[in-house]
């Protein structure tokens, strides 16, 4: 309850920082194999009282990320959670990362956090980013604040990325976000 309680109150104060262009960001070159690992073990609790799968799929040699570490670790949680929220016991939720070539201004960084949870409905799928937006599932099948993926946007445009989401109903959803990889010394 506390530790619920304290990831709100931290993601709406980023949310404010963000909408106000105020988002202060510490950009160092950054191995996203480790933030994505410290994520993942994060809800690693969670994934095992559900039994859903959590996979990694972090490829050697990649380049490191010109990232703030802790607030992409932020981006990651939040898709973590709302991955494991939908995904039924049984399931699995697996977070992959490569090279993206068509990142504006040269080589990027993709990261994907996909589940075989419910899916999103395609009229829902334009507005999953903005603040306090739940869908149009009935009241009572709601969950959360309805401010993490607004938090996950704010963020990644934070960091001159982009993220998105493809979902098809029953099928599950990839998120797919977007970050600056640190130029290859």
């Amino acid at each position: 309850e506390a530790l619920l309680l304290s990831r709100l109150v931290r993601d709406l104060r980023t949310l404010a920082q963000a909408e106000v262009g105020r988002l202060d960001l510490s950009p160092s070159p950054t191995d996203l194999g480790e933030v994505i690992g410290s994520a993942a073990k994060a809800v690693e609790p969670e994934a095992n009282r559900k039994r859903i799968s959590l996979a990694l799929d972090v490829p050697r040699g990649l380049p490191k990320a010109m990232v703030d570490a802790h607030r992409v670790s932020q981006v990651l949680g939040n898709l973590l959670v709302n991955a494991l929220r939908y995904t039924s016991e049984g399931g699995e939720v697996r977070v992959s990362v490569a090279e993206d070539r068509g990142t504006a201004g040269g080589a990027g960084l993709i990261v994907s956090v996909a589940d075989t949870g419910q899916g999103i409905e395609a009229n829902d799928l334009p507005n999953v980013f903005d603040r306090n937006y739940q869908g149009s599932q009935p009241k009572e099948k709601r969950t959360g604040s309805g401010i993490g993926l607004a938090v996950a946007r704010g963020l990644v445009e934070a960091h001159k990325g982009r993220i998105w989401v493809e979902s098809k109903p029953g099928k599950g959803s990839t998120f797919f976000f977007t970050v600056p990889a640190a130029t290859r010394a």
